[in-house]
């Protein structure tokens, strides 16, 4: 098998970057992946800052930053024995009504499925959601049974921040998954291990962070998000919540 292996990627040069109507997406390895495969890639020393220009009035305001190590946004596809190893992760944007969404693998998720896949020593900085793994996994959107799927994965000396400079935005680091909107991930045989996860330069009202999930969507009574895992673990982390 042929592994595929991206060293001193230069600043702000993704190897993939595709703008559409509605995202930015930018990977080491491609922009955005749907019903597709990855399969034995590593991305090594990369430094990418991802920036959203501010949208004009009355345009729509669901667009996101979608920046991942491998690939911006993952939907419905696979991703397989892929790492991210010393490289620096950033994505930025101008309005509140815009997400930023920054993964050590991928940025966005949408039943994506992965497998032996490593995040080890890499900074990741997010204007709303942060994810050694991933940033944001919303599985609404696919037509596919189940949801995003996590196996062998790891995450290890990780530095994962999220910030806002406006206290209206929101601020979301987590170890492994940043932000679960839905429905029900399932993490098997997962990791995080002396990672730091933060939110202490935010001046976000709504701010969460934890060591596997920074946070997981709720909108009681009517509905919350879930997560399963089976023989997952973490320790040597940090979460710095301190504002």
């Amino acid at each position: 098998m042929t592994t595929h292996i991206y060293e001193n990627l230069p600043e702000m040069h993704p190897s993939g970057t595709k703008s559409s109507a509605r995202h930015l997406a930018s990977g080491g390895y491609t922009s955005d992946m749907k019903k597709s495969h990855a399969d034995t890639v590593t991305v090594q020393t990369w430094d990418l800052m991802l920036f959203r220009p501010g949208l004009a009035a009355g345009t729509d305001p669901d667009r996101r930053s979608l920046a991942g190590g491998i690939a911006g946004i993952t939907f419905d596809s696979d991703i397989t024995n892929c790492s991210v190893e010393n490289s620096s992760l950033k994505g930025e944007k101008t309005l509140v009504a815009n997400n930023a969404c920054v993964g050590g693998i991928t940025g966005y998720s949408v039943h994506g499925i992965f497998q032996n896949c490593a995040s080890a020593n890499n900074k990741i900085i997010s204007q709303t959601y942060a994810g050694g793994i991933v940033g944001e996994i919303d599985d609404s959107i696919s037509n596919n049974e189940g949801g995003s799927a996590f196996t062998n994965c790891y995450v290890a000396e990780g530095n994962i921040s999220a910030f806002a400079d406006d206290v209206q935005d929101y601020s979301i680091a987590g170890g492994f998954i940043g932000q679960v909107t839905a429905d029900n991930p399932t993490l098997e045989n997962c990791y995080v291990y002396d990672t730091l996860t933060s939110i202490t330069d935010t001046k976000a009202y709504f701010k969460y962070t934890g060591v596997i999930v920074g946070n997981r969507y709720t909108n009681l009574p009517n509905y919350e998000a879930k997560i399963t895992t089976n023989t997952c673990y973490y320790g040597e982390c940090t979460v710095d919540a301190d504002n």
